[in-house]
Protein backbone atom coordinates (compact mmCIF):
# COMPACT_ATOMS: atom_id res chain seq x y z
CA UNK A 1 0.00 0.00 0.00
CA UNK A 2 0.77 3.48 -0.79
CA UNK A 3 0.90 5.94 2.18
CA UNK A 4 1.80 9.84 2.54
CA UNK A 5 2.81 9.45 5.87
CA UNK A 6 6.20 7.30 4.93
CA UNK A 7 8.61 10.01 4.54
CA UNK A 8 7.44 11.79 7.52
CA UNK A 9 7.47 8.78 9.43
CA UNK A 10 11.19 7.21 8.68
CA UNK A 11 12.76 10.23 10.07
CA UNK A 12 10.66 9.97 13.93
CA UNK A 13 11.51 5.94 13.86
CA UNK A 14 15.30 6.92 12.95
CA UNK A 15 15.16 8.98 16.01
CA UNK A 16 13.91 6.82 18.25
CA UNK A 17 16.17 4.27 16.71
CA UNK A 18 19.04 6.39 17.66
CA UNK A 19 17.64 7.19 21.36
CA UNK A 20 17.48 3.41 21.81
CA UNK A 21 20.39 1.80 20.51
CA UNK A 22 20.22 -1.28 22.55
CA UNK A 23 16.53 -2.29 20.34
CA UNK A 24 17.20 -4.53 17.09
CA UNK A 25 14.99 -2.04 14.65
CA UNK A 26 14.78 -3.64 11.30
CA UNK A 27 12.84 -1.90 8.83
CA UNK A 28 10.72 -3.42 6.46
CA UNK A 29 8.74 -1.76 3.25
CA UNK A 30 5.70 -2.18 3.39
CA UNK A 31 5.18 -4.79 0.27
CA UNK A 32 8.05 -6.44 1.40
CA UNK A 33 7.22 -8.33 4.64
CA UNK A 34 8.09 -11.89 5.97
CA UNK A 35 5.24 -14.27 6.53
CA UNK A 36 6.32 -13.53 10.40
CA UNK A 37 5.89 -9.79 9.94
CA UNK A 38 2.36 -10.50 7.52
CA UNK A 39 1.00 -12.60 10.59
CA UNK A 40 2.15 -9.65 13.17
CA UNK A 41 0.14 -7.40 10.98
CA UNK A 42 -2.83 -9.46 9.95
CA UNK A 43 -5.87 -7.02 10.65
CA UNK A 44 -4.06 -4.11 11.18
CA UNK A 45 -5.83 -1.15 10.06
CA UNK A 46 -4.30 1.55 8.69
CA UNK A 47 -0.67 2.03 7.64
CA UNK A 48 1.90 0.63 10.57
CA UNK A 49 4.74 2.60 11.34
CA UNK A 50 6.01 0.34 14.77
CA UNK A 51 5.42 -3.38 15.52
CA UNK A 52 7.02 -4.11 19.18
CA UNK A 53 7.15 -8.13 19.51
CA UNK A 54 8.78 -10.65 21.70
CA UNK A 55 7.23 -13.87 19.69
CA UNK A 56 4.74 -13.37 22.57
CA UNK A 57 3.51 -10.03 23.03
CA UNK A 58 2.87 -7.33 20.56
CA UNK A 59 1.92 -4.04 20.18
CA UNK A 60 1.18 -2.21 16.89
CA UNK A 61 1.74 1.50 16.15
CA UNK A 62 -0.82 2.73 13.30
CA UNK A 63 -0.57 6.16 11.86
CA UNK A 64 1.31 9.07 12.15
CA UNK A 65 2.73 9.32 15.64
CA UNK A 66 5.58 11.12 17.24
CA UNK A 67 8.11 10.09 19.31
CA UNK A 68 6.37 10.38 22.82
CA UNK A 69 3.94 8.23 21.48
CA UNK A 70 6.56 5.65 20.28
CA UNK A 71 8.20 5.72 23.44
CA UNK A 72 4.64 5.75 25.52
CA UNK A 73 3.99 2.51 23.64
CA UNK A 74 7.39 0.93 24.65
CA UNK A 75 6.50 1.45 28.05
CA UNK A 76 3.39 0.05 27.80
CA UNK A 77 4.96 -3.19 25.54
CA UNK A 78 7.89 -3.69 28.40
CA UNK A 79 5.34 -3.73 31.33
CA UNK A 80 2.83 -6.21 28.87
CA UNK A 81 5.62 -8.52 28.51
CA UNK A 82 7.20 -8.50 31.95
CA UNK A 83 3.32 -9.62 32.81
CA UNK A 84 3.56 -12.56 31.42
CA UNK A 85 6.66 -13.70 32.86
CA UNK A 86 7.58 -15.10 29.72
CA UNK A 87 11.73 -15.11 29.08
CA UNK A 88 12.28 -13.01 25.90
CA UNK A 89 14.56 -10.93 24.43
CA UNK A 90 13.49 -7.34 23.39
CA UNK A 91 14.00 -7.24 19.74
CA UNK A 92 11.32 -4.65 19.38
CA UNK A 93 9.95 -3.93 16.86
CA UNK A 94 9.93 -3.72 12.83
CA UNK A 95 9.92 0.00 11.80
CA UNK A 96 7.25 -0.64 8.54
CA UNK A 97 8.18 2.19 6.21
CA UNK A 98 6.64 3.21 2.87
CA UNK A 99 7.67 2.66 -0.90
Amino acid sequence: PVCSHGSWQSSIVKKFQEAHPDLDVTWREAGNLNDEEKRLLDGTEGNPVMVYHDGVNFIKVVGKTLMDALDRYLNEFEEKAENTREAFSLTAGSGITCP
